[in-house]
């Protein structure tokens, strides 16, 4: 095998396989949402994919004779020339792109990129003129692909960004992040590798095969930095949402708390100014939970549900009992978890039987688990009317989802004619875990 067909067959192969790859890459990225981030790369790729098919394009015609065929050769290595620079600014602007948005105070780098610009613009000018300079390369009458009077300057200009995109890129880390400028400085190597080889051993078109290795990188990169940013907005979300429960879980309750104090005020001031104490304790609680809705102490919790308690017993027209079995209370709950499900035992249990009845509030360790358990003896959901068991099936929705999204627990809830069983599971490990943080 001749040098040429050497040449030719490592060039024909790793080109092809560059263009299967960024083909590939175009489809995966066309099939996403698009963001700008996207329609850069998506460019670049483009760009890249008439480079690698008009140098394929040469290598097939070389050799063959005919005038018109050297103005194809002449126009295919001008085109891959061209579009191989469009391709290296295109991947410039992604990479720099918050740069050019917004200042940047290290004018340091401001000059690298400025020379960047530059080297860029002068390569697209002499590649365009170089038909009639020569100055990269040239087709002879034979039409045979020649090195020209500066072919290395092509690749020599590529080495050279190559090598000065380095220290942007670690300028950048900071607004890119460590996963990112890792990623980007491997894509700096990558051309860096590739554009020596090109310079020892001319012919070989090693620019291509790396360039696409590049965009996959790049590709990889941008996809990681959105789906944290879509982690994060859903975290954010999640929050918001949490803060808004927090707030819709007992808004009614405040209104008949109200009423009731009023009421005693005439008939027993010293139990109003008990029960106005419990209001404020309960609402203090209440708003402190609002503007922060990490776990909490069990015993706070429970503090918040005997005020609670304490209210409703002073409102309540029926009997009704409350008791605590506590083997444990050193641990962390969701903040408005457990009274909610005193309020859903007390008002869709309790008070729909004119005997009334009590409620327990249990608690229970085991190895890996916490139990917290609200039993009552009530009517059930079964009993209670359509407006009832809808109120209370909402409450128990909301409570389900803070359990959940907060430590990782479950709750369950039985329900019959003979009363309700609430129980919530919290894992030892994840309440740990989340309160430490």
């Amino acid at each position: 095998m001749s040098d040429f067909e050497r040449i030719f067959t490592i060039n024909v192969t790793s080109m092809v396989c560059a263009l299967v790859v960024v083909v590939a890459l175009m489809i995966a990225v066309s099939n996403r949402t698009s963001t700008r981030k996207r329609l850069l790369l998506f460019r670049a790729m483009m760009f890249h994919t008439i480079a690698i098919s008009a140098r394929l394009a040469s290598w097939f015609l070389v050799r063959r004779p005919g005038s018109l065929v050297h103005v194809l050769i002449v126009g295919s290595v001008t085109a891959a020339d061209a579009f191989s620079i469009l391709t290296c600014l295109g991947v410039m602007v992604y990479i720099y792109t918050d740069t050019l948005e917004r200042s940047f105070d290290d004018l340091g780098i401001n000059r690298i990129i400025v020379s960047l610009w530059v080297l860029n613009g002068l390569n697209m000018v002499l590649a365009l003129t170089n038909p009639w300079t020569h100055v990269y390369n040239y087709i002879d009458q034979a039409n045979i692909y020649q090195v020209g009077k500066v072919y290395w300057l092509r690749n020599l200009l590529f080495l050279v960004q190559g090598i000065l995109m380095v220290p942007v890129v670690i300028g950048l880390q900071k607004r890119n992040g460590a996963s990112m400028t890792r990623r980007l400085l491997a894509c700096g190597s990558i051309a860096i590798i590739s554009t020596l080889c090109e310079l020892i051993r001319p012919g070989l078109s090693l620019l291509f095969p790396a360039v696409s290795l590049m965009l996959v990188l790049l590709v990889v990169s941008v996809q990681a930095r959105m789906e944290g940013e879509l982690a994060k907005a859903r975290a954010e979300a999640a929050e918001s949402r949490l803060r808004l429960l927090s707030g819709q879980i007992n808004r009614h309750f405040v209104f008949n708390s109200l009423t009731a104090i009023k009421a005693l005020v005439a008939e027993d001031p010293a139990l109003a100014e008990q029960t106005i104490q419990d209001f404020s304790d309960y609402l203090r609680s209440h708003l402190d939970v609002m503007a922060d809705s990490r776990l909490v102490p069990f015993t706070d919790e429970l503090e918040r549900v005997r005020h609670y308690v304490a209210l409703e017993m002073a409102d309540c027209t029926v009997p009704l009992e409350v008791r605590y079995e506590l083997k444990t209370t050193d641990f962390q709950v969701p903040p408005l978890t457990v009274q909610p499900l005193v309020e859903n035992a007390i008002r869709h249990g309790i008070q729909t039987r004119e005997e009334g009845g009590t409620v327990v509030v249990s608690t229970k360790e085991y190895e890996d688990k916490i139990e917290v358990r609200v039993s009552d003896d009530g009517r059930g959901f079964s009993s209670a009317t359509a407006r009832q068991d809808e109120r209370r099936r909402v409450g128990i929705a909301n409570v389900r989802e803070r359990i959940e999204k907060q430590c990782g627990g479950m709750l369950t809830v039985q329900s019959d004619a003979s009363g309700t069983v609430a129980l919530m599971t919290i894992p030892k490990d994840q309440d740990l875990e989340l309160s430490h943080s």
